[in-house]
């Protein structure tokens, strides 16, 4: 048997000094072959018509590792829309970065994120994700309360 450690490397993920106002950022991360899974279509469908910038990174357009602070810092908030998961790195990894979460209640979720204190847990559907998401953009000082409850600055 062998022991592994599961988490984040705080060193590398922590908040960024500034936050930008505009436009609002809604950060993924996906694998093309995970679509349906992993729910792009889901958050896609979710922005649509929103005045938001859709930031993914898959395979196709990854970010090398040692770039993934840089890319969660210039999110305004991380959507988790999967169907399944082991333990979301990525939401673990944008908590750490000062990113609000919006979240499906999916693997070990309940245990990280208490719904509207430190990340906002919704339904796997295209409108509660929508809702969340207005939720989020329309409330900065919100954002910022449970954004700064996760990443361990409040």
């Amino acid at each position: 048997m062998y022991k592994t450690r599961v988490g984040i490397d705080a060193r590398q993920f922590k908040p960024a000094q500034k936050k930008r106002q505009e436009p609002f950022v809604v950060g993924r991360v996906d694998l093309p072959s995970y679509r349906t899974l992993k729910g792009y279509d889901l958050v896609t469908s979710a922005l649509k018509d929103l005045n938001v910038k859709l930031e993914i990174r898959t395979f196709k357009d990854k970010v090398p590792r040692k770039d993934m602070m840089a890319f969660y810092q210039g999110l305004d908030c991380f959507v988790c829309s999967s169907a399944s998961e082991h333990i979301p790195l990525p939401v673990l990894e944008a908590a750490a970065s000062g990113v609000t979460i919006i979240t499906t209640n999916v693997a070990i979720v309940p245990e990280l994120i208490s719904d509207k204190q430190n990340g906002i847990i919704v339904k796997r559907e295209a409108h509660a994700i929508r809702h969340a998401v207005q939720i989020v953009m329309n409330n900065p000082d919100m954002r910022e309360k449970i954004s700064q409850k996760y990443s361990g600055r409040g």
